[in-house]
């Protein structure tokens, strides 16, 4: 059985496309940290030799830090960026792109696309689970490091077109003799569309 490693206090170094700040030594990948913010690290899993951590008590706000919209955003996978400015996210990723291209320099770079804050995923996996002790099905994007899902009864993130569907569908696959069976559903919108 491996050891639990134990929280400890650490500064952000790094932060990566896909959401996280990594630490120094690049042992910690760090979920709701921002460069140069220092907080308690508490670690949640280890994967691929670096260990998966969830950020508390964040001392050392970066400039760029936000209040996230959604309120699940803490401990919810499903959007790893709501915690960082919407204007600085955009820079950040676009020069994380340009970098991806650095080799064969294109001459022009069009300007940078963007669009809702809130309501602008039209596509998702969701994880499902019918949990007995809560005596229903949860829908929702897992935990931050981990297969629990979410408990959630909508989605900031998801166009609303989907994000309304959660709550009727967890009522949906309760009432089916297979509800401990389904793992996912996958969902789409588009143009007044949507598709399971």
């Amino acid at each position: 059985m491996r050891k639990k490693k134990l929280p400890f206090t650490d500064v952000g170094h790094t932060l990566t496309i896909e959401g996280t700040c990594v630490s120094e030594d690049a042992r910690f990948a760090i979920h709701g940290l921002l460069p140069g913010e220092q907080a308690l690290i508490v670690p949640l899993k280890k994967k691929k030799g670096q260990w998966v951590c969830q950020a508390q008590n964040i001392e050392q706000d970066h400039p760029a830090r936000v209040i996230p919209v959604c309120a699940h955003a803490a401990q919810c996978g499903g959007c790893s960026f709501q915690h960082f400015d919407r204007s600085a996210q955009l820079a950040f990723k676009r020069d994380w792109l340009q970098a991806l291209f650095d080799d064969c320099s294109p001459k022009q770079w069009i300007p940078t696309l963007s669009g809702d804050a809130v309501g602008y995923r039209s596509k998702a996996r969701l994880g499902v689970k019918h949990v007995v002790k809560k005596g229903r099905t949860l829908i929702g994007f897992r935990e931050v490091g981990s297969a629990y899902i979410t408990e959630m009864t909508s989605c900031q993130v998801l166009v609303p077109e989907l994000a309304r569907l959660i709550e009727p569908l967890s009522r949906l696959i309760d009432g089916l003799d297979s509800r401990s069976t389904i793992p996912q559903i996958e969902v789409a919108a588009s143009s007044g569309a949507v598709a399971l």
